[in-house]
């Protein structure tokens, strides 16, 4: 901003100078067109034909330079700001343009004086013999081309330079619209992005929700399902300590009561059923373990007999026999009479495998089983 002010203030001091030449010009010309009264006018006819010539010609030269200067003046100041500044070269330009209308208007107003002038110059010229006013003329035309291309010049320069700005303000001003429209492509597709992120994020928080909501109701259950558990431990023990005071022993999911009283099979089998159970029924090692270790020693009938088919043999539930803990040599179906089955067999010495074959009228003790869990 300093610099546009300060070429205002040369633009205004330049537009002084060229002012003071056109009064310089507008004194000289009142000079020519002074007439001195008729009784003086044969004297100053005199002192003129005596003057010599030279004063009108530094006149002349003085006038040429001065203008010349001011115009140089002119020409390097705005050949200056217009390297600087040239966004700010159109207000010079059109000041440049009122001074070239004022000297046009120098020009014509030189031109109309010397018309003006034409009749005393040859009445001058005719007594002293000077002939200065067509080189008078000439001096005017000249100074008005002079100011007229050096400022053409200059004005042709900036409007040159300002119309290359131009063409180049406007291959920016495209690269920067395409940059902006990609610009905006890109911005679009984010915002599209980050709708579905959005969206995304909307659902899973939904899902969270809901998975929370289903955590609470099975950490719920699970309290309930728990105490119930508790609850059901509390009831086992309970009901064990009673059943264990009643002779009955558990394992897995059933009960077992052994009663030594010495029956047949059949009696045995009867005896269970009228106690909610029936003679046990052996599917798994473990099972087997368990009878052999709180009943060892003890001879008793289980659930196992071939009395329907020979060789056959099924528990009393009717399925077939899959897991069999024969003693060695059994069953044997001693003198084919021996159609049931017993555990703990005397000469199994307190081996897993300690089934055996014996006549079902035998007297033996009897294993009964309860399913709790049917």
């Amino acid at each position: 901003m300093s610099e546009i002010s300060d070429y205002m203030n040369y633009s205004e001091k330049g537009g002084g100078c060229i002012e003071m030449v056109v009064d310089i010009y507008d004194s000289v010309d009142a000079v020519k067109d002074h007439k001195p009264n008729v009784e003086t006018e044969a004297v100053d006819v005199k002192s003129i034909q005596n003057e010599p010539t030279g004063e009108t010609a530094w006149s002349r030269n003085y006038r040429m330079t001065a203008v010349c200067v001011m115009l140089l003046f002119v020409f390097l100041l705005t050949a200056i700001t217009m390297s600087e500044l040239v966004s700010d070269y159109v207000k010079y330009a059109e000041k440049t343009g009122q001074h070239i209308e004022r000297a046009v208007e120098i020009c014509e107003s030189a031109d109309a004086v010397k018309e003006e002038t034409k009749a005393i110059n040859r009445k001058k010229s005719i007594q002293t013999g000077h002939t200065g006013g067509p080189a008078g003329g000439r001096c005017y035309k000249l100074t008005a081309v002079c100011v007229l291309l050096l400022l053409y010049v200059p004005l042709l320069s900036a409007v040159t330079v300002l119309w290359i700005k131009y063409n180049n303000l406007n291959r920016e001003k495209d690269q920067l619209q395409t940059s902006n429209n990609n610009l905006n492509i890109e911005r679009d597709q984010l915002q599209t992005s980050l709708n579905k992120l959005k969206n995304e994020k909307n659902q899973l928080q939904f899902q969270k929700d809901q998975l929370l909501w289903h955590r609470d109701q099975l950490q719920l259950q699970r309290d309930q399902l728990v105490s119930q558990r508790d609850q059901l431990q509390n009831e086992t023990s309970r009901l064990q300590n009673v059943l264990l005071k009643l002779g009955w022993r558990f394992f897995s999911e059933n009960i077992y009561y052994i009663n030594t009283a010495k029956r047949t099979w059949n009696d045995s089998k009867q005896d269970c059923i009228t106690r909610g159970a029936n003679l046990v029924t052996i599917n798994s090692r473990e099972e087997q373990e368990f009878i052999s270790t709180h009943f060892n020693g003890t001879e008793a009938w289980i659930g196992l007999t071939d009395r329907v088919t020979e060789g056959e043999f099924k528990w009393v539930d009717d399925s077939p026999l899959t897991t069999a803990f024969w003693w060695n040599g059994e069953p044997n179906d001693y003198e084919q009479n021996e159609d049931c089955a017993i555990t703990n067999y005397r000469h199994a010495k307190y081996n897993i495998s300690t089934w055996a074959d014996y006549p079902c009228l035998y007297a033996v003790a009897g294993i009964c089983e309860m399913k709790i869990f049917n």
